[in-house]
Parts: C-alpha cells; structure tokens; sequence
C-alpha cells in the first residue's frame, strides 16, 4: 500500500496500538525515513526488487494513541471541531461538480507559480524537523518579506507536535502539577525529581508513571526538548556524575 499509492487515508485511528495493531507506530516512523521495500523480483531467484514508499498517509482520530516524539516530529497535526450544520452528500458534490472548472483553474494557475518559485535555489536552514518540507515553503514563498511569517507558522507546528506528544505523558503531567504549585527554581538531581514526580503521580491517580529512577532518566532526558518547550529546564552533572536539573516556568 505504501509503494503504490501517492496519498491515502487511516480513518478512525482510536484504538490503544498494542499487540498486532502496534504495527502502525513504527510504519510510521520508518516510512517517514524513506524505508525501502525488498522483495524477490517475480520469476527469478537470485534479483531484488527495490521501492522507496513516496506517498503521504493521512489519519483521522479522536483518541490518538501514536504519540512517540519520532512520530510526532513528522506530523502535521490539524485539529477540527465537530460540524453542527451538515448537508447531505448529494448536495455538497453537486455544488463541487459545479465549481470543478474553477476549482481546478486555481490549483493549475497555483501549481505554475509553484514550479516558477522552485528555480529558486537559495538554501534555508530550520529548527523544523521536516526540513524538506520547510525548505519547499520558504522556496515558494512570493516574497522575502513573507518568510518571516512562515518561519512563525512552523516555529507554531513545532510547539504543536510537543504539545501532541506530551499531552497524555504521565511524567509531563505529574511536571506540570509540581512546577505549577511550587514554581521551583533549585537544582534537584534526577533521582530526587523521581521521587518527587512519583508521589504526585500516586496522589492525582495518574497512570504509566516509570516504575524505577533509572527508567525515569531515561524518558526524561529522551523527552527533554519537548519539555523545554514549555520549561526552563537546564541539565548539569554533579560528582558522581548525578545528573540535576533546574526547572521553572519560562518567562514570558
């Protein structure tokens, strides 16, 4: 399905991806890499055949449960209200049959300015993990005056892809109780904001806390980027080498 198909839907992705639905997490991650498909070419024995998945899936969820950072980074996550005027689905394509002429009229003029702009070949650096696809936006854009509002639109989509992936994180959720009530701003080591964290996990019932300070390093330091989007957190080494951090509400 990945290598033959330019655009396709998942919809209705609501279900916990454990088990054999698990699958759908590292799909995701791998053919947002450019995973490359190998199979033996039919009717010889010793010839592979070699495809690099180009298409772009598209997931529709209530619930979502994919919210690795890996995945998250290379999401473009739009969030939408539920309709309260509805029409009936012969009405709405009779009126796109109507406007079909115009409608295409607008992307095919869109569609040369695209290729016009893409001659341009000034190269653009971003903190967007997505590079290629920030890159196409700046090339595109019409004039240099407008690249600082696309800049702001995906420094906006980043902060959204952390905020996706911290939403339901039980040790971002036991942060933010901790930072909220007490604003720290001392050094405390690592092992200690375990301890800490826990507690406040067990009070307010809140479920998938790390189990072991060790498995909590880990998750943290692995989340750590995400976590500064909305803390002022600095990391330093103590003797022993202990790792500590400083956290407190960033400043406006």
């Amino acid at each position: 399905m990945g290598s033959n198909n330019y655009f396709w839907f998942f919809d209705n992705q609501d279900d916990k991806l454990v088990g054999k639905k698990g699958w759908i997490q590292d799909w995701l991650a791998t053919l947002s890499t450019g995973k490359e498909i190998s199979k033996r070419k039919m009717y010889t024995d010793d010839q592979t055949f070699r495809k690099i998945p180009k298409g772009f899936p598209a997931i529709t969820s209530r619930t979502p449960h994919y919210r690795r950072d890996d995945i998250a980074d290379r999401l473009l996550i739009i969030e939408v209200e539920r309709r309260n005027n509805l029409i009936p689905e012969g009405n709405f394509f009779d009126e796109f049959i109507k406007k079909r002429d115009m409608i295409w009229a607008v992307i095919l003029q869109e569609l040369q300015l695209i290729l016009k702009a893409l001659t341009n070949k000034n190269k653009f650096n971003t903190q967007f993990r997505m590079a290629d696809f920030a890159s196409f936006a700046f090339r595109i854009t019409p004039r240099d005056e407008l690249c600082d509002q696309i800049d702001s639109v995906f420094k906006k989509l980043a902060f959204k892809q952390s905020e996706f992936t911290t939403e339901l994180d039980p040790i971002f959720q036991s942060l933010e109780i901790w930072i909220n009530e007490s604003n720290v701003q001392s050094e405390i080591s690592s092992g200690d904001l375990f301890k800490k964290l826990c507690e406040l996990a067990e009070k307010e019932r809140i479920t998938g806390f790390p189990k072991s300070a060790k498995s909590f390093g880990m998750k943290f330091k692995q989340k750590l980027s995400d976590y500064k989007k909305f803390y002022e957190i600095n990391k330093s080494k103590g003797k022993g080498n202990i790792t500590f951090y400083n956290i407190s509400l960033k400043k406006e």
